[in-house]
């Protein structure tokens, strides 16, 4: 059962677990937090491959691997859309703000 859960495919994964509960090789909520993980494990290795390609900065990916491990997002897209949005939202408040503290 545990080398499926290492595929890239999350649909693959989840008939893996289907079956594992389907026989009695674990239980619903065993196989709920291994598919929990292996999304997670998956989101990682796309945000990964985003670094690699230059899509986005080190800091932003840093930023979405805590939203992705903290559980905040469920999705490699989700926590880059997350963690981009957070640094514009930053930089406009320095930008809006800074003439303020004059």
């Amino acid at each position: 059962m545990a080398l499926a859960e290492l595929s890239p495919d999350p649909e693959a994964v989840q008939r893996t677990l289907d079956y594992a509960v389907a026989i009695g090789a674990m239980t619903q909520t065993e196989a709920d937090l291994r598919l929990e993980a292996a999304n997670t494990r998956i989101a990682i290795e796309e945000l990964n491959e985003a670094v690699v390609a230059g899509d986005i900065t080190a800091e932003q990916a840093a930023e979405a691997f805590r939203l992705l491990t903290e559980g905040q997002a469920k999705s490699a897209q989700e926590a880059i859309n997350a963690a981009t949005n957070t640094k514009q939202l930053e930089m406009l408040s320095v930008a809006f703000l800074a003439p303020l503290m004059r």
